[in-house]
């Protein structure tokens, strides 16, 4: 099989590859889908990309032989899946590689909040010991609202009741998750209710059309006052006007967030403002984006929560799993190859 990977810039990842899929031709390159030459991709039959590759019809279209899609992630919102649906291509996910390392990381900003971590390094390495301003709060006994009760809810649910926390969750697959809930001693609560009675929101859902925004000035509002907002999930998850909003009334204390809305842009900032045609939206969350990261009560990382080395070696083998399967599929199927 003609297998492209894109979005693969360490060696430690190209020899694995390599040596996973030897029996197979292999392109990997740095670079996203879109910045490839088209002719490079020509042959492939199973593109392997990472989140900032943007499979639409577009770039589908243009590739004849392609039969699967195995990307790189747990999220597939890159992926055009009513064009695959219609054009008989299959697609695989990573659906379980992160949930210890994302829920971690997520409480680490939680941590870093409570506590002041980066204002306290900050402070000794200026050459100061004073902790004036550097009082913190405690964790435990705060309410813990939880919206997305998957794998990486459920494991950031646990690290909370470790800390003594009372953890509230919601997801809209209620008859499915009911009987982990009740297992680990979480309430199982409405949104409303996880908007109305938490002091610490954290977002643990995909981006689909249901669930984009579902932090907006109405939900805002129903919070407590001082409440603390966390994404480690997908940027337009939270309407960055409403928490911009929200941090200007105070209605909201602080914000962790390892994704923003409309970050993509953010990477390709400088051809962005060089383009002829620009949609005002667009430079509108732009521009939120960059207050949001300059506001002292908000703590923005780079999309970094997926980023562990055990984390990234489990996308590549399931990854290289998920392709040995469909080939064996294929060959079962008594399809040439």
């Amino acid at each position: 099989m003609n297998i492209t990977f894109t979005e693969i810039s360490e060696d430690w990842q190209v020899t694995l590859i390599k040596h996973s899929l030897a029996d197979h031709q292999v392109k990997i390159f740095a670079q996203t889908a879109q910045e490839i030459d088209i002719e490079a991709l020509a042959e492939t039959e199973i593109l392997c990309p990472f989140i900032y590759s943007a499979c639409d019809q577009t770039l589908l279209q243009k590739l004849p032989r392609l039969k699967a899609i195995a990307t790189n992630s747990t999220g597939f919102d890159h992926i055009d899946l009513a064009y695959c649906k219609a054009n008989q291509l299959s697609v695989f996910n990573v659906p379980h590689y992160g949930e210890h390392t994302v829920a971690e990381f997520t409480f680490a900003l939680l941590l870093a909040i409570s506590r002041k971590i980066i204002d306290s390094v900050n402070r000794v390495k200026s050459g100061s010991f004073d902790f004036t301003g550097l009082r913190g709060f405690d964790l435990a006994n705060k309410t813990m609202g939880i919206i997305g009760f998957g794998n990486i809810g459920q494991k950031f649910a646990k690290m909370c009741k470790g800390f003594d926390m009372q953890v509230n969750v919601y997801d809209i697959a209620a008859h499915q998750l009911h009987q982990e809930a009740d297992s680990m001693g979480v309430n199982w609560v409405s949104l409303e209710q996880i908007f109305t009675a938490s002091d610490i929101i954290s977002l643990h859902l995909p981006l689909t059309s249901e669930t984009k925004h579902i932090i907006d000035h109405a939900a805002i509002q129903k919070m407590q006052a001082g409440v603390i907002l966390l994404n480690t999930s997908r940027g337009d998850l939270i309407d960055s006007t409403a928490l911009l909003a929200g941090l200007h009334s105070k209605k909201v204390a602080f914000a962790g967030l390892d994704v923003l809305e409309g970050e993509s842009l953010i990477k390709g900032e400088i051809e962005l403002l060089h383009e002829q045609t620009k949609r005002a939206s667009e430079l509108q969350i732009l521009l939120e984006d960059h207050v949001l990261i300059q506001d002292k009560r908000v703590f923005v990382t780079p999309h970094n929560a997926f980023n562990t080395q055990d984390a990234l070696a489990r996308i590549l083998t399931t990854t290289v799993s998920n392709i040995d399967n469909f080939v064996s599929q294929i060959k079962s199927d008594n399809q040439i190859i």
